[in-house]
């Protein structure tokens, strides 16, 4: 009795056994990560045996957007299995300093796809999600098929030939006083200041120079209020001066410091301007305009606008302007996009100036730089530096009514058009009914705009357009027809 209970134990666990095993191997095979390698020679050499490329990825211990890359992109399945098309080499600056610099790597992370002799094939830096990290792995891909194609693979994206091809838009240049990197405008009488990084020039109307002055290099941007200039600096944001420059002797008279932005570390002031005894510090990531006290450096109000990465500051006595990678925009003083414009380069210095034929916007792009094969920095882009005069003509939302196509009711997410709504009154005081009737492609400043079948008793129908990607921006004009009660 014994024996066969011993036995049925034994036969009872090897089937479980069996059973265990069959579960295990109908279990996908859990996915091996990216297959590192620390030696670079190495890869090289297993790249030239079967030709598949040499992807450096250059990283230090303390690198807060590395680990982040390494968490969300890394570990992705279909970024793990496109990885395959690689050999991955980690290069870690701690453990061995003396390999960025010959790569010209300062930016972390950093990736670069290597040829048979080291030259760069593609190179990428900071953190992506999964989908563009992998459009960048197919371009390496690509780009090294020519490689070793012996093509030419390192040639730059076509360039559109003028910054801006919108019709209502009249464009002159003229050549820039500096091929450095471009650091604002501002304009006193007959005067045309011109700020590049390390230099401050004065010039005429048409540009010629007339005299330079030298300028703090951390300064991004020049404003003035008529008699003298105001110079910020990027690290306004973390307590950095603004300067108060004499136009006359091009020397420091005072410096303005916002004592509480020295608890902050971020360097991202990104425009100034003066406007009604007031300046205005635009700190262009998160699209906030401080108002501060030129006196003091006291920060007075704060407006957040709805853009978000801008760059440049000006004010054409009724809106803000300012510019984006591919966008020009007129802000009114609430922080609601009026206008956008397209334009074609990256915008990095943004200037008003008022005259008899109205006014001009003045613009100085943002210099692209790259790495040639020898790892050796170069600016692609512009290759001459220039200052781009723009006139606009009659907009024509100023034709359109509130609430079309072309001049939608602007308003926060949809919430804020439900309050536009409530808030409108039909001619005999009553409340207007109003359904959502959907989505209606691109309005003018770039959004997807939404449509409302809007009824008051015994009359038609209107159909009022609304955008509702301006936030904290309250609407309190009606559109035509109707009365509005504000807030």
């Amino acid at each position: 009795m014994f024996i066969h209970r011993f036995s049925l134990r034994i036969a009872i666990a090897f089937v479980s056994m069996l059973a265990i095993a069959a579960a295990a191997a109908a279990q996908p095979p859990v996915q091996e990560g990216i297959r590192w390698r620390r030696d670079l020679d190495e890869a090289m050499q297993l790249s030239k045996a079967d030709g598949r490329p040499v992807i450096a990825y250059f990283t230090f211990n303390a690198c807060h957007w590395c680990r982040k890359l390494e968490e969300d992109t890394y570990s992705d399945s279909s970024v793990i299995e496109m990885s395959r098309a690689f050999h991955w080499v980690k290069v870690n600056r701690d453990e061995t300093p003396e390999v960025p610099p010959r790569f010209s790597v300062s930016a972390f992370p950093s990736l670069i796809t290597l040829g048979d002799h080291q030259e760069k094939v593609h190179r990428f830096s900071g953190y992506m999600l999964p989908e563009p990290f992998k459009a960048q792995l197919a371009d390496a891909l690509r780009r090294y098929d020519l490689y070793r194609a012996g093509q030419e693979w390192d040639i730059p994206d076509p360039r559109p030939a003028q910054i801006c091809d919108a019709p209502n838009v009249t464009i002159e240049s003229f050549k820039a006083p500096s091929e450095e990197v471009p650091a604002g405008f501002a304009f006193i009488g007959d005067a045309m200041w011109i700020a590049h990084m390390g230099s401050l020039f004065e010039c005429d109307a048409a540009g010629k120079m007339r005299r330079t002055f030298p300028l703090d290099g951390s300064v991004l941007d020049i404003c003035t209020d008529g008699q003298r200039l105001y110079a910020m600096t990027g690290g306004w944001t973390a307590g950095q001066p603004i300067y108060v420059i004499d136009p006359a002797t091009g020397e420091t008279a005072r410096s303005i410091i916002t004592e509480a932005n020295k608890e902050n570390r971020s360097h991202g002031a990104k425009g100034i301007e003066f406007i009604d005894g007031r300046l205005y510090v635009l700190e262009g990531m998160g699209g906030v305009i401080r108002e501060v006290d030129p006196e003091t450096g006291e920060v007075l109000s704060s407006i957040q606008t709805s853009e978000r990465w801008i760059t440049g500051l000006a004010f054409d006595g009724t809106n803000f302007i300012t510019g984006g990678r591919d966008r020009l925009f007129f802000i009114d003083r609430q922080g609601a996009t009026v206008s956008s414009t397209p334009v074609n380069y990256p915008l990095r210095s943004v200037g008003w100036r008022k005259d008899g034929a109205g006014g001009a916007v003045y613009l100085m792009e943002q210099p692209i730089f790259d790495f040639d094969a020898q790892h050796q920095r170069i600016r692609l882009w512009p290759k001459e530096m220039l200052v781009y005069q723009l006139r606009f003509d009659a907009p024509a939302k100023a034709a359109a009514p509130l609430g079309s196509r072309e001049n939608p009711v602007r308003c926060a997410m949809p919430a804020g058009e439900r309050a536009y709504l409530d808030r409108l009154r039909c001619p005999d005081g009553s409340r207007p009914s109003f359904t959502r009737a959907g989505s209606f492609g691109g309005g003018p400043d770039g959004h997807i705009l939404d449509g409302y079948k809007v009824k008051c008793a015994g009359a038609e129908e209107l159909m009022i357009f609304m955008d509702m990607y301006h936030e904290g921006y309250v609407e309190t004009s009606p559109v035509p027809g109707f009365t509005i009660v504000n807030p």
